[in-house]
């Protein structure tokens, strides 16, 4: 039987990274998208003739009956949607962040949990194969002390955009007739003055964050030092069972993607480079020094699979049973959680 999908917003991203996705994959069918923008609903009418395009949130959510429900709306508004629909107990793949505090991300993941539904978080940089790849590798690695000691870690990001023109979409030329409700924004503790910047680093770097987390699993996280300027330019220590992490993420357009990550060891690196979301069908790329024959080379990728398609194809996997998220709603907790640690220790420093 194949799983009937609900798609909930059709901005770019919903075009670009979900749409066409679920759409051609035979296990599944678009049963219904909800959009408000006429021009992007009569687009969408000449491209998916035979999806319907629902107006009306209500209805979309209670008067259909769908096996998962991607979300992809404007990120404020995502947590009263997201909570919307996982309270009509269904099934639910949702851009990321899932929330901008921890506490509203831990209701999300407690209705998920009562409900006893998948509730994905749109991380797709969990699925880029270079990723998957660089994390079994960087496993075996340790695991097998191939060169001695893991020294030190950097992850960056120092792109505001996407260096490449995204692949083809309809642009809307109106704003939306619906205006979703919105939820809080940041912390209670967090200073009027710097809200801006907390939502921006919780666009940028949530998913760098989420990439911590995911190389080091460990809620062993103390995070020792941070610094914020007044261009958004924000470097944070942490410290993860005795090995140092740096996270620096910059507000900067530098006309290229620049974002990836770095792990030293006592006779050894990799070095993993993340091509930019928009980049079609490309993946990570891998550089490995071997400090023992002073040899560096690229391992050979087989799997080259856009990211984007892969959790799409993923999430049917999930609703079938076949596999589990790769993020699924404690884990997104963990991530905001660590978000919020980060800023908390800014502010514990700078008062």
């Amino acid at each position: 039987m194949i799983k009937k999908i609900g798609i909930l917003g059709a901005g770019m991203m919903s075009q670009v990274g979900h749409i066409p996705f679920y759409y051609k994959n035979p296990s599944c069918e678009i049963v219904a998208i909800y959009e408000t923008r006429k021009s992007i609903i009569d687009g969408l009418k000449i491209k998916y003739k035979e999806i319907n395009i629902i107006e009306n949130l209500d209805e979309f959510i209670n008067e259909y009956i769908f096996d998962g429900v991607v979300i992809s709306v404007p990120r404020l508004t995502t947590y009263n949607i997201t909570r919307k629909v996982l309270a009509s107990k269904t099934n639910v793949i949702v851009e990321k962040p899932m929330s901008h505090t921890l506490e509203d991300a831990i209701k999300l993941n407690n209705i998920a949990l009562k409900n006893k539904l998948i509730y994905s978080i749109g991380y797709m940089k969990r699925y880029d194969p270079g990723i998957i790849f660089a994390k079994k590798l960087f496993d075996k690695i340790n695991n097998e002390k191939m060169y001695g000691k893991l020294l030190f870690s950097r992850f960056y990001n120092f792109s505001n955009a996407y260096a490449v023109n995204p692949p083809e979409h309809i642009r809307p030329r109106e704003s939306r007739s619906d205006r979703y409700e919105e939820s809080r924004s940041s912390p209670e503790w967090l200073p009027t003055s710097y809200i801006d910047k907390y939502l921006w680093f919780m666009n940028s770097a949530s998913h760098d964050i989420n990439l911590i987390n995911y190389f080091f699993p460990s809620e062993n996280k103390i995070v020792n030092k941070v610094e914020i300027n007044q261009n958004i330019a924000i470097s944070a220590s942490i410290e993860c069972n005795e090995v140092l992490i740096d996270l620096n993420v910059t507000n900067t357009k530098s006309g290229v993607w620049l974002e990836g990550f770095h792990f030293l060891y006592e006779r050894g690196s990799i070095f993993v480079e993340i091509p930019s979301p928009m980049d079609y069908n490309k993946i990570s790329k891998i550089l490995i020094n071997d400090g023992i024959s002073n040899e560096s080379f690229s391992p050979e990728i087989s799997d080259q699979e856009w990211s984007f398609s892969k959790q799409a194809n993923s999430f049917i996997d999930n609703l079938f049973g076949f596999s589990k998220p790769l993020t699924d709603g404690s884990s997104g907790c963990l991530d905001i959680e660590l978000c919020e640690k980060i800023w908390a220790k800014f502010f514990q420093i700078i008062n």
